[in-house]
């Protein structure tokens, strides 16, 4: 006999929200997807 197929969780809105103050996330086809924060010089004009 094979083993279960492990269950992927789906995510909502609601977990986002839960999520720290501060982190950045995408809820895409319900999976989070984290960001890391912009640095400096992906903010300046070349």
């Amino acid at each position: 006999m094979s083993p279960p197929l492990a269950q992927e969780k789906l995510y909502t809105i609601d977990d986002i929200y839960s999520l720290p103050e501060g982190s950045r996330a995408e809820l895409v086809d319900g999976q989070i997807y984290y960001m890391i924060p912009p640095n400096r010089r992906h903010q300046c004009d070349l």
